[in-house]
């Protein structure tokens, strides 16, 4: 078969569980005789893919797919939808065929490949699967850290799991993780195959402990990172009630404490004398460390699969690990090891003095099983064997079929006010070229209030009879909208602003792609980059598979351009909300996840935005002006309770959305000048008032502050890289 395996992380490349994994996959496919293709980002000059040529047939950076740049220039906080796109994009352009193609969970690599199996075939037979390895909430979660969550790592929780329940295959090498993510997402329970990771291991373990006559002649080992989920915590409670032993903790330290600082300095304060830390060690000394110890402790709340247990016991170690997870499935509790609830430092004293006290005289039996039964579980050969035969029974299933439909009509609305002829006929040829060709024509004439409007529209209208011509007062945009969608009469809606342009293909995908999905209600094309009047760079920013919660703080811009069944606006009722203004987009997509409508999006850009000088979205776009979030909050929300619209409402208006993204994701573009918020809170305050008119006079001064803008984000992109690489 060939294969290709998709990982940022790779062992000897960047770090990591998965990393390692994904190195000793390819280690064992090659082996088997499989042709086996890595992709994964470009590594830092100077570094290079480690095992290339032992392990891959081929390695293929992201960076190289040839991808026009404003289709995936998402900015910081969508990185992971960009490395998703371009992951697909170079091997859509590879020109190669695969049997295989496999995406870990963590870091949503997979949405869009996912997405284009499952909607379109675009990999051919490929099984295209994704792997639950260490999603970013469970992460969260056993970290205790889920109060802290940003928006940015909130749109990668969403992202993962969209993947996830729409990957046509799934595997995780742990019956633990597939019952809790199948329990959080509401998942059938066996949605998920179970295939262990493999692992090349010395034929030969090393010699086990000696047994012991009492506990504290043993020497006791963590290894692993230092933070919440690997249950360091527990740990070091649990030491204190155990004055007579000591362990030696070793490895990284991260800002994980409940200040977010250093875990290490925060454990260290419980005044815990025979508990130490050491820094991280190469891996020789650290191996030598692990065949000194008799006993290694891992009480993580919850961990998968974890290499630090696959090592331990392969080293002939006695482990005692925690039993929610991978490690409960390793080890046999007495035989192999010992399990403990890692969430209660009581539980570890308890198997410490009671069963580990207890099986002293035949550690070297423990040891010896614990080696035997973890070469047995990660056994390269039974690896590819599994794997062999999850493809031979996934081999063509992975795109939807086609749900039978009758008639298929799209009714196109175009809103038009103050475009002139070359602008609205633009985007009228657009819709007129549609490849789908079963179309109604609604142009919506909102009072314009330009002379040659009716010259303009006979021109319109001379263009394709299918075209019909509709008149209002006006209302603005939303209200345009609703008045053509009163009187539509096609099975879909498609709504086309007059200074957009939809690409040739767009109707057409969208009735395949609803064809398919009969459960979803519209169809939402992915992220694009455009520039406005003014030349600076602008994201269409879509609403979904995001959470409502997520629209409040990621308004950049509503995409107007969305596909929807006729039943969203005539059975459902719902419409654009005019008095959200630029907002009416936002305020639509969360009355249908309030109703748990689904949606789809395509990840593919169907339509160009374009921006006319002096039009509502040019003139009111990016103010995010804080009435209309209180409306969107007040009208829009209303499965929230009273004091929770209250706090929602009184938390923007008191700080600003954009203060408030700013300040959780370290966007530019949602910046909110201090001196703003600042002389809001304090009119009075006059060196405020001052800043502020420094600031504004700056925004007249249309380089300068092009400048001060590019620079600042510039700036907030390197720290965001910097931060990324910290977490890594």
């Amino acid at each position: 078969m060939r294969i290709a395996l998709c990982s940022f992380e790779v062992a000897g490349l960047r770090g990591g569980g998965v990393g390692t994994y994904v190195s000793e996959a390819g280690r064992a496919l090659t082996a088997a005789g499989h042709e086996v293709w890595l992709v994964t980002a470009r590594p830092e000059q100077g570094a290079s893919v480690f095992g290339a040529g032992a392990s891959f047939a081929r390695v293929l950076y992201i960076e190289d797919a040839n991808t026009p740049a404003h289709e995936v220039d998402f900015g910081v906080a969508r990185q992971p939808l960009r490395c998703a796109q371009l992951a697909f994009d170079v091997l859509a352009q590879s020109g190669a065929s695969f049997d295989y193609v496999e995406f870990a969970d963590y870091g949503g690599w997979g949405a869009v490949a996912v997405q284009e199996q499952r909607l379109f075939g675009s990999l051919g037979d490929a099984v295209v699967t994704v792997v639950l390895h260490s999603p970013t909430h469970e992460c969260w979660q056993y970290n205790e850290t889920l109060h802290l969550l940003p928006p940015s790592e909130r749109e990668l929780c969403v992202l993962e799991d969209d993947t996830i329940r729409k990957a046509p295959a799934v595997w995780t090498p742990s019956t633990r993780l597939r019952e809790m993510v199948a329990e959080r997402l509401g998942l059938p329970k066996d949605f998920a195959d179970v295939i262990r990771y493999p692992m090349t291991l010395p034929a030969q373990a090393p010699a086990p402990p000696a047994p012991k006559a009492k506990l504290e002649d043993l020497q006791i080992l963590y290894f692993g990172r230092i933070e919440p989920r690997k249950g360091v915590r527990q740990l070091v409670d649990a030491f204190g009630q155990l004055p007579g032993l000591s362990i030696e903790c070793i490895g990284r330290d991260g800002p994980t404490s409940p200040q977010q600082t250093s875990e290490v300095a925060y454990l260290r304060r419980r005044g815990i004398g025979n508990v130490t830390f050491t820094p991280p060690l190469p891996r020789d000394e650290m191996l030598q460390r692990l065949r000194a110890a008799d006993l290694v402790i891992l009480p993580s709340p919850w961990e998968n699969w974890p290499n630090t247990c696959v090592e331990s016991m392969a080293a002939a170690r006695v482990v005692v690990g925690g039993r929610n997870g991978g490690m409960g499935e390793m080890i046999e509790h007495g035989v192999s090891g010992f399990l403990v609830d890692g969430s209660d430092p009581e539980d570890i004293v308890r198997v410490l003095r009671e069963d580990v006290r207890e099986a002293l005289p035949r550690l070297d039996e423990i040891g010896r099983s614990a080696a035997s039964r973890i070469r047995s579980l990660s056994d390269p050969e039974h690896y590819v064997a599994t794997i062999e035969a999850f493809v031979a029974r996934r081999r063509g299933r992975g795109r939807l079929p086609t749900a039978a439909s009758g008639s298929r009509r799209v009714s196109v609305v175009v809103p038009y006010y103050n475009e002139d002829l070359a602008t609205v006929g633009a985007a009228i040829d657009s819709v007129t070229g549609q490849s789908h060709a079963d179309l109604e024509i609604l142009v919506v004439e909102d009072g314009s209030p330009r002379s040659d409007k009716e010259q303009i529209l006979a021109d319109i209208a001379a263009r394709d009879p299918r075209i019909e011509i509709l008149h209002k007062q006006n209302g603005g945009l939303a209200s345009a909208r609703n008045f053509a969608i009163e009187r539509a009469k096609g099975d879909y809606v498609l709504c086309c602003d007059a200074d957009n342009l939809l690409r040739p293909d767009y109707a057409a995908v969208g009735v395949d792609v609803l064809a398919r999905c009969p459960e979803s209600m519209a169809v939402v094309p992915r992220f694009q980059k455009f520039e406005d009047v003014t030349g600076a760079p602008r994201n269409v920013v879509q609403a979904l598979p995001y959470d409502r919660a997520l629209a409040l703080l990621r308004n950049a811009m509503g995409d107007a351009g969305a596909m929807f069944r006729r039943e969203v606006f005539h059975e459902h009722g719902l419409r654009y909300d005019p008095d959200v203004d630029t907002y009416s987009d936002w305020a639509l997509w969360l009355d249908m996840a309030q109703r748990g409508l689904a949606v789809e999006v395509v990840p593919r850009v169907l339509y160009d935005y374009r921006i006319r000088a002096g039009s509502l979205m040019d003139q009111n776009a990016w103010d995010r002006p804080l009435p209309m979030l209180g409306v969107l909050i007040d009208r829009h929300l209303p499965d929230t309770t009273e004091a929770e619209r209250t706090m929602l409402i009184n938390l923007s208006q008191g700080w600003g959305v954009g203060a408030l993204a700013s300040a959780l994701c370290g966007r530019a573009d949602a910046w909110e000048r201090p001196a703003v918020m600042a002389k809001r809170l304090r009119p009075d305050f006059t060196r405020f008032v001052v800043a502020d008119g420094v600031g504004r006079a700056l925004e007249r001064l249309g380089p300068l502050h092009r400048l001060l803008h590019w620079a600042t984000t510039r700036a907030l992109r390197l720290h965001g890289r910097f931060k990324d690489q910290r977490r890594r």
